[in-house]
Protein backbone atom coordinates (compact mmCIF):
# COMPACT_ATOMS: atom_id res chain seq x y z
CA UNK A 1 0.00 0.00 0.00
CA UNK A 2 1.55 3.27 -0.82
CA UNK A 3 0.31 6.68 1.72
CA UNK A 4 -0.12 9.85 0.09
CA UNK A 5 0.61 12.93 1.63
CA UNK A 6 -0.67 15.78 -0.29
CA UNK A 7 0.85 19.54 0.13
CA UNK A 8 -1.00 22.79 -1.48
CA UNK A 9 -0.08 26.21 -2.07
CA UNK A 10 -2.53 29.15 -0.47
CA UNK A 11 -2.84 32.52 -1.41
CA UNK A 12 -5.40 35.33 -0.24
CA UNK A 13 -7.75 34.80 -2.80
CA UNK A 14 -7.47 30.85 -3.39
CA UNK A 15 -5.65 27.65 -2.91
CA UNK A 16 -4.63 24.32 -4.65
CA UNK A 17 -5.52 21.25 -3.94
CA UNK A 18 -4.07 17.96 -4.76
CA UNK A 19 -6.87 15.28 -5.32
CA UNK A 20 -5.41 11.56 -4.86
CA UNK A 21 -8.15 9.19 -6.39
CA UNK A 22 -7.91 6.87 -4.46
CA UNK A 23 -6.97 8.76 -1.45
CA UNK A 24 -5.33 5.50 -0.03
CA UNK A 25 -4.31 2.94 -3.42
CA UNK A 26 -3.33 -0.61 -2.61
CA UNK A 27 -1.35 -2.98 -4.76
CA UNK A 28 -1.28 -6.84 -4.93
CA UNK A 29 2.27 -8.14 -6.03
CA UNK A 30 3.49 -8.66 -8.45
CA UNK A 31 3.43 -4.99 -9.77
CA UNK A 32 4.84 -3.90 -13.20
CA UNK A 33 6.85 -0.80 -13.97
CA UNK A 34 4.28 1.76 -15.11
CA UNK A 35 1.30 0.32 -13.42
CA UNK A 36 -0.78 3.03 -12.35
CA UNK A 37 -1.08 3.78 -8.28
CA UNK A 38 -3.41 6.66 -8.21
CA UNK A 39 -4.46 9.46 -10.33
CA UNK A 40 -3.40 13.13 -9.65
CA UNK A 41 -5.91 16.27 -10.19
CA UNK A 42 -4.73 19.55 -9.36
CA UNK A 43 -8.07 21.71 -8.14
CA UNK A 44 -7.82 25.64 -7.75
CA UNK A 45 -10.73 26.59 -5.00
CA UNK A 46 -12.28 29.12 -7.13
CA UNK A 47 -12.66 26.88 -9.87
CA UNK A 48 -9.75 27.91 -12.40
CA UNK A 49 -8.15 25.60 -14.55
CA UNK A 50 -5.63 23.76 -13.51
CA UNK A 51 -2.91 23.43 -15.84
CA UNK A 52 0.47 23.06 -13.65
CA UNK A 53 2.67 20.03 -13.07
CA UNK A 54 3.05 17.26 -10.11
CA UNK A 55 6.13 17.36 -8.45
CA UNK A 56 7.84 14.61 -5.24
CA UNK A 57 8.53 16.84 -2.13
CA UNK A 58 9.72 16.28 1.17
CA UNK A 59 9.84 14.76 3.57
CA UNK A 60 9.26 11.33 1.62
CA UNK A 61 9.94 11.97 -2.01
CA UNK A 62 9.33 9.05 -4.25
CA UNK A 63 10.01 6.85 -1.90
CA UNK A 64 13.61 5.91 -3.04
CA UNK A 65 12.81 5.84 -6.40
CA UNK A 66 10.08 3.56 -6.02
CA UNK A 67 7.40 5.36 -8.13
CA UNK A 68 7.29 7.94 -10.52
CA UNK A 69 4.89 10.95 -11.82
CA UNK A 70 3.75 10.22 -15.23
CA UNK A 71 1.75 12.82 -16.64
CA UNK A 72 -1.85 12.62 -14.05
CA UNK A 73 -0.51 9.49 -12.57
CA UNK A 74 1.30 8.23 -9.59
CA UNK A 75 3.10 4.65 -11.15
CA UNK A 76 5.62 2.27 -9.90
CA UNK A 77 9.19 2.93 -11.18
CA UNK A 78 10.94 0.19 -9.65
CA UNK A 79 8.68 -3.14 -9.70
CA UNK A 80 11.93 -5.11 -9.06
CA UNK A 81 12.48 -3.31 -5.73
CA UNK A 82 8.64 -3.83 -4.62
CA UNK A 83 8.64 -7.38 -5.98
CA UNK A 84 11.93 -8.36 -4.33
CA UNK A 85 10.56 -7.18 -0.73
CA UNK A 86 7.80 -10.19 -0.97
CA UNK A 87 5.07 -8.92 1.45
CA UNK A 88 2.79 -5.34 1.10
CA UNK A 89 4.35 -2.98 3.35
CA UNK A 90 3.07 0.74 3.71
CA UNK A 91 5.28 3.70 1.64
CA UNK A 92 5.27 6.85 2.31
CA UNK A 93 5.33 9.62 -1.33
CA UNK A 94 5.02 13.43 -0.48
CA UNK A 95 3.54 15.37 -3.60
CA UNK A 96 2.72 18.55 -4.52
CA UNK A 97 0.65 20.34 -7.37
CA UNK A 98 1.97 23.02 -8.74
CA UNK A 99 1.19 25.99 -11.47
Amino acid sequence: MAAVFAWFHQSATRFLSLIVTPSSPSLSLPVSNGQVVAALQGAWSDSSPFTGSFIFVSPNFDHGGDYAISGSNLVVNNAANLNAIGVVTVEHVTLEAVQ
